[in-house]
């Protein structure tokens, strides 16, 4: 299904939608459990919607695609999201007008149904609201221009990897 969609010459890139697993060791409780999903599905609908890509959505590129962009640029965090917004209007500058407007005036990000696993380690070390608060206060906070260095001054324990 998806290396045949890649056949299409227009496809330039794209993510993954993203699913949840818990560790073999964790055994969370039901409104967890449910915080999780239900986080996870909303989060799919707006990637799709708004075509923004975290990292651990697992984007994929054209080679020639990431050249041209000159790959992801050194950052601290939203690196998936910066990259996403270059691809974006790198599609509407090299494909036609009428490729463009095809599928909601996006025309390349293809997002498909297929779910990339992520942990979640973050949720159950920190908690689902204290880390998906964290989650939109980087993505806004970057989105209206804070400088990296600023960012990871703010959240200097974020990259830390949670372990149990």
């Amino acid at each position: 299904m998806l290396f045949g969609r890649l056949r299409n010459p227009l496809i330039l890139g794209g993510a993954f939608t993203k699913k949840w697993k818990w560790d073999n060791n964790s055994n969370p409780n039901s409104f967890m459990r449910t915080a999780v999903y239900t986080f996870g599905w909303v989060g799919n609908i707006l990637f799709q919607t708004f075509k923004a890509y975290p990292a651990d959505n697992a984007i994929f590129v054209r080679k020639w695609v990431f050249e041209a962009l000159n790959g992801f640029a050194p950052m601290w965090i939203c690196e998936g999201f910066d990259f996403g917004r270059r691809l974006m209007k790198f599609a509407k500058r090299v494909l036609p007008k009428s490729i463009s407007n095809w599928r909601g005036g996006k025309g390349i990000a293809c997002i498909y149904r297929i779910g990339i696993y992520n942990s979640t380690r973050r949720f159950e070390k920190y908690g689902i609201f204290r880390t998906i608060w964290k989650w939109i206060l980087m993505s806004l906070l970057w989105r209206l221009g804070m400088p990296q260095d600023r960012l990871k001054v703010l959240f200097n324990r974020y990259k830390e990897n949670p372990r149990y």
